[in-house]
């Protein structure tokens, strides 16, 4: 989803009938992954967008599986906390996208960042998203079999985008 601008929670109508069109006619999915970064609005507002937009396709049957990929700016942890207080019941899982920080991101620095996210959400719920595309986030061909063990000895749950 690109950047949005809501003037009203009762927006969610219309993105829910696009949405509901797109995901069953033309894709076939069963889930959504809500990645905004830039929702230029109070956390009050993104939390009801968000959580009714999530609710609404979930109790109409559109999809079954809802995650959520907050980043770790303060803005936009505001967000996805104020949207986890109010509906984390429904999210499944919280994806925590390493391949968003630098390259030279070490593993005890990757731990910390996650560590952070699990205080935020539900540590059963979050799972860390790795890229193989050397181009992105700490991981290369010879540092991501590092990272991915590490992990793994941590018994957290990982997947890695093969993009």
């Amino acid at each position: 989803m690109s950047n949005h601008t809501p003037s009203h929670v009762h927006a969610v109508k219309n993105l829910y009938s696009n949405l509901k069109v797109f995901i069953i006619k033309e894709c076939a999915l069963d889930g959504i992954d809500i990645d905004l970064e830039a929702f230029e609005s109070d956390p009050g507002t993104f939390s009801e967008c968000i959580g009714q937009l999530i609710t609404r396709l979930k109790s109409s049957k559109v999809i079954s599986y809802a995650m959520v990929a907050p980043f770790g700016l303060s803005t936009v942890q505001q967000n996805y906390q104020a949207l986890w207080r109010n509906y984390g019941k429904i999210i499944n899982h919280v994806n925590f996208q390493f391949c968003a920080y630098d390259k030279k991101t070490t593993v005890s620095q990757f731990l910390e960042y996650f560590d952070f996210e699990v205080s935020n959400y539900e540590c059963d719920k979050v799972f860390v998203s790795l890229k193989s595309d050397s181009n992105c986030g700490c991981l290369s061909n010879e540092g991501s079999l590092r990272h991915v063990k590490c992990w793994k000895g941590r018994g957290g749950l990982l997947s890695i985008d093969t993009h």
